[in-house]
């Protein structure tokens, strides 16, 4: 996320305990949002401490970066390694080939180039200017906030249709570092941030709707959780290798 100008007031935080996040006003013409691979979109790993240097010192007057999706070990170092529905200035980066087809049963959130933004599972994303996936879709529709898995034959079948491999119901129960991503009913206000830890998905939901948010994804958690503001970590980690951001 990157403010152009002067802030006067596109960008809000909402800070609370170990929740970091911002509120972000994707109507103000000077706001742009932006995915990023590792190594500045080549692909394969790195860390989002290093991530974040490619925004620091570039003139914005305000700038912020967390992490993104979920991702495997072993990836190539020019691959997207990333395991959901990756679009980068309209152009989509196919995922590492050894993922299989991941990408089609993940949620992901998606924007166009006028900042118009949408959550969605796989193909169903309308929007693909700058995408980026996740999972599960924690609050949908401005419904109570949901995450209820089934393990059966090594797949997690979630409620909202979402699939992971392995068993994964422990995303609904983790205390971990959370990083969750959503907006408000009308799109216009962005969610973005970090709980550096001591709630759950349900409770981090919650309280994400409480100011505002009308759908909202997990992203990658735990050691992949962090987020920079205006080069300062605020919550979470910059150290672990991931995919993007």
């Amino acid at each position: 996320l990157l403010e152009n100008e002067s802030s006067s007031g596109a960008i809000e935080v909402l800070s609370s305990g170990n929740n970091y996040f911002l509120k972000v006003d994707l109507q103000d013409p000077r706001v742009s949002t932006r995915v990023g691979l590792a190594n500045n979109d080549i692909g394969g790993y790195e860390s989002l401490a290093s991530m974040k240097n490619r925004y620091a010192n570039q003139g914005y007057s305000e700038w912020a970066i967390i992490n993104g999706d979920y991702f495997g070990s072993g990836c190539p170092s020019n691959v997207n390694c990333a395991q959901g529905l990756t679009y980068i200035d309209g152009t989509t980066k196919d995922n590492w080939s050894a993922y299989g087809t991941t990408w089609p049963v993940r949620s992901n959130i998606g924007f166009d180039s006028s900042n118009g933004v949408q959550i969605a599972i796989g193909d169903a994303q309308s929007k693909r200017n700058m995408t980026i996936a996740g999972g599960p879709w924690i609050v949908k529709d401005g419904g109570s906030p949901t995450c209820q898995g089934d393990y059966i034959n090594g797949t997690t079948y979630f409620s909202t249709g979402e699939q992971f491999t392995g068993d994964q119901r422990w995303y609904c129960t983790t205390t971990e570092a959370l990083t969750m991503v959503g907006y408000s009913s009308d799109g216009r206000y962005l969610f973005m941030g970090v709980s550096s830890g001591g709630i759950n998905v349900l409770q981090l939901g919650q309280w994400l709707k409480d100011r505002g948010a009308f759908d909202v994804i997990k992203l990658d958690g735990g050691g992949s959780s962090g987020i920079y503001h205006d080069n300062n970590l605020m919550k979470g980690s910059g150290s672990r290798s991931i995919a993007d951001h």
